[in-house]
């Protein structure tokens, strides 16, 4: 009887072990997943960064009259995106080269503000911090080098911070493209 009572008491034991090891390779998996879906998550904002930064560099090779300040002094996100107003570059209002450079990088950083909740745009997508323009040499022209680069916040980096809306320049990733247009 003590011999069928030790082989019982092996089996739960047997089982037991099993059920833990089961149950690490499961958290193990599920950390997996998440940390899977983060990465994706940052992937995306990566492709829509290289989208910005592409079309931003094709709107320049198409309106060179807006190269000498139009495109390096459009200013910061803060100030392009909720601060004053942008000419609207349209078929029925003529714009300057400058102008319609300004409403390009507007278009194209900011996008439309379709309102709260609503994703319209790359921007909504992104969670830009900043952004620049740059030209190596003066006066800016079609043969510059311009350095188009764009900051956002990881997705990750984001789950791992605190509440607050403020990151440490650490946290944000970046691109960065030399062209000439």
């Amino acid at each position: 009887m003590n011999k069928q009572l030790i082989q019982s008491g092996m089996t739960l034991i047997e089982v037991l072990v099993t059920v833990l090891i089961v149950s690490v390779g499961l958290l193990g998996l599920a950390s997996l997943q998440a940390t899977s879906i983060k990465e994706g998550m940052d992937t995306s904002k990566r492709s829509q960064g290289l989208w910005m930064i592409d079309e931003l560099a094709s709107r320049m090779r198409v309106n060179t009259a807006g190269l000498a300040n139009g495109y390096t002094g459009a200013g910061t996100v803060a100030a392009l995106c909720t601060g004053g107003a942008v000419t609207q570059c349209n078929a029925g209002n003529e714009c300057t080269g400058n102008e319609m450079a300004r409403f390009d990088v507007w278009q194209v950083i900011c996008g439309a503000n379709a309102g709260p909740g609503v994703v319209a745009s790359s921007n909504d997508n992104i969670n830009i911090t900043d952004y620049s323009i740059t030209c190596d040499a003066a006066p800016c022209d079609a043969t510059s080098n311009f350095t188009i680069s764009i900051n956002w916040v990881a997705k990750a980096v984001q789950d791992a911070a605190s509440s607050s809306a403020t990151y440490n320049e650490d946290d944000e990733q970046n691109i960065t493209m030399t062209i000439r247009p």
